[in-house]
């Protein structure tokens, strides 16, 4: 089952239903061309955050510094990405 199958939404709490996770899902995730292009416009996103790691790991071989850098990476809780109905995260 996937996880944007309907069953799984209506699983969930009515309160979850009826957050800005579901209402704000139909700008964004309600039709085949709203899901395409975010789901390119996140990757493009993603993509480019690589390219900026990429310039400072680069730097830090410049000046001989990666040898002594350690980098870490962390993130918050993600985005809903049409996953279970919702969309961003404002029940996180």
């Amino acid at each position: 089952m996937r996880l944007a199958d309907p069953e799984i939404f209506e699983n969930h709490a009515q309160f979850l239903k009826k957050s800005r996770n579901r209402t704000r899902f139909h700008w964004q995730w309600d039709t085949p061309e709203k899901y395409d292009a975010n789901m390119r416009a996140y990757f493009r996103m993603l993509s480019g955050m690589d390219r900026v790691v990429g310039r400072v790991i680069q730097a830090l071989h410049k000046q001989a510094l990666a040898k002594h850098t350690v980098i870490v990476y962390s993130a918050d809780n993600g985005y809903y990405l049409d996953e279970r109905g919702f969309t961003r995260k404002w029940s996180h």
